[in-house]
């Protein structure tokens, strides 16, 4: 799936978000984002960890802009912010072109857990 998180208006790049008012749930990252450890975003302060919207008279798209993985070993880092010579995805589109070709196989070792379905056929 693709999700539109920036885009490029006359030069001036802008942050693309959803926040519907009747489903915090579904309210989405915004801007530049980048993948990275943890443990490379300590010098970031707790009040630039995400909050969502605080009811319909809040800030749309929330505040803050790092949101951990449930284990804490990850954090996106939103709205431009993280580093990306510390992003650990990996460019595959770029301007609607692919730039890294990759087979189901691939993807299926590299999102597999120890004993996972993927690989022992599950």
């Amino acid at each position: 799936a693709f999700k539109c998180a920036e885009i490029v208006v006359n030069g001036e790049a802008r942050d693309v978000f959803k926040d519907p008012i009747t489903d915090k749930g579904k309210a989405s990252k915004k801007g530049r984002l980048t993948l990275q450890k943890a443990e490379d975003a300590k010098h970031f302060s707790k009040d630039d960890v995400y909050k969502p919207r605080a009811g319909e008279d809040g800030v749309p798209g929330g505040t803050g802009f790092l949101h951990y993985s449930p284990c804490g070993t990850y954090v996106t880092i939103a709205s431009g912010k993280g580093d990306p010579e510390k992003d650990i995805l990996e460019l595959v589109y770029k301007d609607g072109e692919m730039v890294k070709e990759q087979t189901l196989e691939e993807i299926r070792k590299r999102a597999d857990i120890p004993d996972g379905p993927f690989l022992t056929g599950k």
